[in-house]
């Protein structure tokens, strides 16, 4: 070979490389749009969604409803599974997995700019257990006027209650107890997972603990949890899973306490469907 050809040659393998590189790009990412999830029959607070392809490739966790980007799997049938996320104790800096909740599975075709909408529908796990809504029958504040009621004292106020809890000037603090719950800490599969689940609505700040029940003998209450005020009804999740763990009581009452600010005259919490979640023994 010439040396002019050989010139040609290396400027023509220059052009071809520099072209695949230029006319090269990553593949295009297929959608899948997850729509807000659904459980029949109760509420619920689900900020999050965490994906999983054909039961082993972890895609993230993401917000709820969103759109999210799949690469990879362009042209092939895949089996998406969506787990429930939620805040943990309200908080939006811990998000988690709620453990109770089943999965949402289904197979798409995924394709390249393509759209895929999912509304998951899910329910409880059949090995989760209830409490039942919560009655508040021991009354620690010494004031036979602050009880947990059951009413209409609050505005879209609903047939499914715990209770609901009005304080004034004169009756400005409540602390009242439920019954005791057994059965926590035996969980299935030495699982001892449990939550407090509870739909709020309230003009007061107020506070959820527990009481630690061993035979006769109770400790005093304890308050690791704290709402704050919301115009709306909502939903909370509060992880009790460290103080069962972390304890050598058996049984636990649920205790809430609020106090009326100084600025005000009166207000009012409405509490429904407030239960503690576990596995089953």
């Amino acid at each position: 070979m010439s040396k002019s050809s050989y010139t040609t040659f290396l400027i023509l393998c220059v052009i071809s490389l520099v072209y695949s590189a230029c006319t090269s790009k990553e593949e295009e990412p297929a959608f899948i749009y997850v729509d807000s999830f659904n459980i029949v029959g109760t509420t619920h607070n689900i900020k999050y969604v965490e994906i999983l392809l054909d039961n082993a490739e972890f895609i993230g966790a993401y917000p709820v409803p969103g759109l999210i980007p799949i690469v990879d799997h362009n042209g092939f049938r895949t089996t998406i599974t969506l787990s429930a996320g939620i805040q943990e104790n309200g908080i939006s800096s811990t998000p988690q997995i709620y453990p109770f909740y089943t999965s949402h599975e289904e197979q798409i075709r995924l394709e390249a700019g393509k759209i895929d909408t999912i509304s998951p529908v899910i329910s409880y796990k059949s090995t989760a257990a209830f409490s039942g809504d919560l009655e508040f029958v021991l009354d620690l504040d010494g004031n036979p006027n602050t009880t947990i009621i059951n009413g209409n004292i609050c505005s879209g106020d609903s047939p499914f209650g715990t209770g609901s809890i009005a304080l004034n000037r004169t009756d400005s603090v409540i602390i009242e107890a439920s019954y005791e719950i057994s059965g926590l800490k035996n969980a299935e599969n030495n699982n001892p997972a449990a939550f407090i689940e509870m739909d709020y609505l309230t003009d007061l700040s107020f506070q959820v603990g527990l009481i630690g029940v061993l035979g006769s003998v109770e400790s005093n209450p304890v308050f690791p949890f704290g709402v704050n005020p919301n115009s709306e009804w909502n939903k909370i999740y509060f992880n009790i899973t460290p103080d069962l763990v972390n304890t050598d009581f058996e049984d636990f009452r649920i205790v809430i306490f609020a106090s009326l600010p100084s600025d005000m005259e009166e207000g009012s919490i409405c509490l429904r469907r407030m239960s503690v979640v576990h596995f089953k023994p």
